[in-house]
């Protein structure tokens, strides 16, 4: 006995209606994600910069040398130098970067009084993993096109860094 013939599947306008509201859909969120992107960026970048410090710190430690972070201001970028001594370093040769920030994502400020190299503020990790300073928490402040912000902060003593949205 034979079996009736079936109809699977979907016709051509169900396809059609289907995919119009997806468009419809996709359209709508657009401008939500393109607004959230500012802020995405700003913490992306923040955290680039936190991590650096962590790789100097660390690299200072393992290797028994001086290591720094180094910002340029100018360019928005910052990279990771190592000194040639344990302490007191006249040379320094980067390790890692010159990073660049994300896009819309510039220096806002820094601790007043940090370590410069030329006009460039550095943060420097000893052998034991603080910072080479005389003061007791260092930062460095991101900013998008929004004014939002995030701080970077790092201990004297500890040598750990940290970030603070709105710093």
């Amino acid at each position: 006995m034979a079996r009736p013939a079936r109809n699977t599947g979907f016709t051509l306008t169900e396809v059609m209606v289907a995919l119009g509201v997806l468009a419809v859909m996709v359209a709508v969120s657009i401008p939500s994600v393109l607004a959230w992107m500012p802020a995405i960026h700003l913490k992306n970048s923040a955290y680039d910069l936190k991590n650096a410090m962590i790789r100097a710190r660390s690299l200072a430690i393992n290797q028994g040398l001086e290591h720094r972070v180094l910002f340029d201001l100018d360019n928005d970028t910052f990279q990771v130098d190592k000194g040639n001594l344990s302490s007191g370093s006249t040379a320094w040769t980067t390790v890692a970067g010159p990073d660049t920030l994300e896009s819309g994502i510039a220096y806002d400020s820094t601790t007043g009084g940090i370590e410069t190299s030329g006009t460039n503020p550095v943060i420097r990790f000893s052998v034991r993993g603080g910072v080479v300073t005389n003061i007791d928490v260092l930062s460095v402040t991101v900013a998008n096109e929004k004014a939002d912000t995030y701080r970077v902060s790092v201990q004297r003593r500890t040598g750990h860094p940290s970030l603070m949205k709105g710093g």
